[in-house]
């Protein structure tokens, strides 16, 4: 039963209506169309330089010269190792070319490159360490060969000044020693007159009682 009722549904499908007709293009835009240049032709395809025969061979020698391994996952390893073998010795090959050209143009001489002889003449020996020793030792002799006799004037003003500043603490000791007994003699002067003094305040006191007691 399931089966009739599918095919009833297809049958109720109505068809999809006729497509209008594409209007057609004015004139105005065909001749734009026209007046539209075409492109121009690509120039032919140079043709790649042919092969010898010989090194097509000698190419499939090579590949078949690679030995055979047993099969399995040794087999594949081993001959995934020789292809990479094959493959990196023909990049040496080609660097070896390479390294090759790199080498003629270092050994060309640049423009820039100082000969010797002008690097002897722009650079100066670095003095070694002895060299300066022998320098400084050589410049201390020279500045100690000085005059011996303006030394001794030296050493006699120095002496002269010693002198002279002895005598004057000398005689400032004396003026001080001087002053100290100047001093003393006034001292005692002082203790005299105030002595005598006393003893004429006594006498006075003595002389009033005897004359106005009896008064």
């Amino acid at each position: 039963m399931g089966l009739f009722k599918k095919k009833e549904v297809k049958e109720a499908i109505p068809s999809l209506p006729e497509l209008p007709e594409l209007p057609e293009i004015p004139e105005e835009e065909k001749e734009v169309k026209e007046a539209i240049p075409s492109l121009p032709e690509l120039p032919p395809r140079p043709d790649r330089p042919e092969q010898n025969p010989e090194e097509n061979n000698e190419e499939n020698e090579k590949i078949s010269e690679l030995p055979s391994f047993p099969k399995g996952r040794t087999g594949e390893k081993f001959s995934q190792y020789s292809l990479k073998n094959a493959i990196s010795g023909e990049k040496e090959g080609e660097d070896g070319e390479e390294t090759d050209e790199v080498d003629e143009d270092q050994r060309r001489p640049s423009p820039f490159e100082i000969s010797s002889e002008d690097k002897k003449r722009f650079t100066k020996e670095i003095p070694s360490r002895e060299r300066m020793k022998a320098s400084s030792l050589m410049i201390e002799k020279e500045e100690k060969k000085e005059p011996l006799f303006i030394r001794i004037d030296k050493f006699e003003e120095s002496a002269q000044n010693f002198e002279n500043i002895k005598k004057q603490i000398l005689e400032i000791e004396k003026m001080t020693l001087d002053l100290k007994e100047i001093k003393e003699q006034e001292d005692e002067e002082v203790q005299n007159f105030e002595q005598e003094i006393k003893e004429i305040k006594e006498r006075l006191d003595l002389i009033d009682k005897d004359m106005f007691s009896g008064v």
